[in-house]
């Protein structure tokens, strides 16, 4: 069946961010253990899906370890998988982990995206958010990764910060928009309960964060952004030219399958099921000592699940959902109700709607996923 993405959780980290909340632990002892584990998952993973078109390595830190043993790692998917001449392969690296030959390296094995966690181009911002590195290296970093070969380099930045102005955020992407990367993503901050900024913010040792500054934050990018020719197509994602794209994350959003090896990982069969790897790495070793897969569980997804997911995804992005194609995978439609909310946004400047297709407009982006549990409540099967 068609093609799928593979997604690798690399769960260990230098130090952990103040604000993070994925699965990562600093216990760099567990790394060979780890990396024997993994092969030893990808080896008894049995799936139906055969050809891969994008693989994505992801953290915690992917660049901690030598750039060898994603080698082997490489060489085990394409013996089990047939991995597209094109398929993009992505692994992110954070700012000061890298040298020019480590990258070189990635690249000559195959990776030919990297995705640089700067986070913020301002050194008391980056210590608010606990990362390691400093500006200088995040320009480093970037520079390594253009002698190294690789032509399709995004980085990821963060705005609504504890303290951040909005003139602040404008020299953050102006620092971005010089290094001319081809992707650059811009996430608002989630300040999630538990994390070191939560109690910070909490405590009144940092400033909490103001919705409309926030709101300013997120149209200031999009209006700088796209007026220096990026095109801005989800919520957080920018792309130089349309051919960089993240494919990974359009095929997320899109639903179509994907396979997640590591702890804590995700993985979707393209239909109803999705199943998750437990969250602990010391127990993803020991299941994977025993020749068992480390699945903790499972769920199917009902038709208005599936209904409320693909219009939310959709709404996040400029393509947005085709209403036809709802109907066919889930048997809902729009109830007359939902017609008349439609044309409602429409007025409202937030939803654009041809050929039975619903796109956000760039206030509808900024709700999407309000307006999308809105319209799910207004279907119908009828």
């Amino acid at each position: 069946s068609g093609s799928a993405g593979i997604y690798i959780h690399f769960p260990f980290c230098r130090k952990k961010c103040s604000y993070c909340d994925f699965y990562s632990i600093t216990e760099i002892e567990l790394l060979n253990d780890y990396f024997r584990a993994l092969q030893n998952e990808i080896e008894l993973r049995n799936s139906r899906i055969k050809t891969v078109d994008t693989i994505y390595v992801g953290g915690g830190t992917p660049t901690l370890t030598r750039p060898s043993s994603w080698q082997q790692v490489l060489d085990l998917l394409r013996e089990k998988f047939v991995i597209d001449r094109k398929a993009e392969i992505t692994i992110e690296a954070n700012p000061g982990t890298v040298t020019v030959a480590d990258l070189a390296e990635l690249h000559m094995m195959g990776f030919n995206r990297l995705s640089i966690g700067v986070q913020s181009f301002r050194n008391e911002e980056l210590r608010i958010l606990g990362r390691i590195h400093d500006s200088f290296e995040s320009v480093g970093t970037f520079d390594a990764a253009r002698k190294a070969g690789f032509n399709n380099v995004s980085i990821d930045l963060i705005y609504a910060l504890p303290g951040q102005d909005l003139r602040n955020w404008l020299f953050n992407l102006e620092r971005a928009l010089e290094l001319e990367p081809d992707h650059i993503s811009c996430y608002e901050l989630t300040v999630v309960e538990n994390t070191p900024v939560y109690h910070d913010i909490k405590q009144g040792k940092l400033p909490g964060i103001d919705e409309t500054l926030k709101e300013e934050m997120f149209f200031e990018a999009d209006r700088l952004l796209t007026s220096s020719g990026y095109i801005h197509y989800e919520v957080s994602n920018y792309s130089k030219v349309r051919n960089k794209i993240s494919r990974h994350n359009r095929n997320c959003w899109n639903m179509k399958p994907y396979i997640g090896f590591g702890p804590s990982a995700h993985s979707f069969d393209g239909k109803r099921t999705r199943m998750w790897n437990i969250k602990s790495v010391a127990g993803y070793i020991g299941h994977l000592e025993k020749e068992h897969l480390p699945v903790e569980g499972s769920e199917t997804i009902s038709d208005e699940q599936a209904a409320l997911e693909l219009m939310m995804l959709g709404l996040r992005t400029e393509t947005g959902i085709n209403l036809s194609d709802l109907e066919t995978v889930t048997g809902f439609k729009l109830s007359r109700e939902g017609w008349k909310l439609v044309q409602n946004l429409m007025e409202e400047n937030k939803l654009i709607c041809n050929d039975n297709c619903l796109k956000p407009a760039i206030q509808g982006m900024l709700n999407a996923d309000g307006i999308a549990e809105l319209l799910s409540t207004l279907l119908t099967d009828k």
